[in-house]
């Protein structure tokens, strides 16, 4: 039987005599995203695999922010999009890590008056991703100040982005 110190014996009868309970909280609990792999943590992230993945990932994030996008998530291979288009990160505060991979192909992000890979993010880490022949473009009438357009990140605020690059892509702003 391993025997308490006298202060750790005290703080126990001191709780036990107050009634009071003292919860020690770990890590925010992680979740899964439909079918992929990886429970999101840093340890366990989210495995991205395909244009389906990426896809889910993104319809996950942007139908439940508050779960999703703290999460960390990390491409396991090259995705070609094929020139679909890309529904966006539309606020993401996690870790994504394209692990050296490119995504290529992206035939342009979900229109609206200001897009981009990821269109907002806030505390997050964005490391180590290619973006190829990805096309932005964003409809306006007429196509203004307001319509912002961007092929990696839109927005951020406290965002750490590193090792990214974006090769033989477009942005273009257009008349609806």
């Amino acid at each position: 039987m391993k025997m308490l110190s006298p202060r750790r014996l005290s703080i126990v009868v001191a709780a036990a005599l107050t009634g009071s309970l003292l919860v020690i909280a770990g890590p925010a609990a992680a979740a899964t995203v439909g079918e992929l792999s990886g429970s999101g943590t840093e340890a366990d992230p989210v495995l991205i695999a395909s244009a389906d993945d990426l896809t889910a990932a993104a319809e996950a994030v942007n139908a439940d922010p508050e779960t999703y996008a703290p999460l960390t998530y990390r491409v396991e291979a090259d995705i070609n999009y094929q020139g679909a288009t890309f529904p966006t990160f539309h606020t993401f505060t996690g870790t994504f890590d394209g692990n050296g991979h490119a995504v290529s192909n992206i035939g342009g992000y979900a229109t609206s008056t200001s897009t981009a890979f990821f269109r907002s993010a806030t505390g997050a880490t964005i490391r180590d991703l290619t973006l190829v022949g990805a096309t932005v473009t964003v409809a306006g009438d007429p196509p203004s100040a307001g319509h912002f357009a961007a092929v990696l990140l839109e927005s951020g605020t406290d965002v750490t982005v590193s090792g990214n690059s974006v090769i033989d892509s477009k942005v273009e702003l257009i008349k609806a």
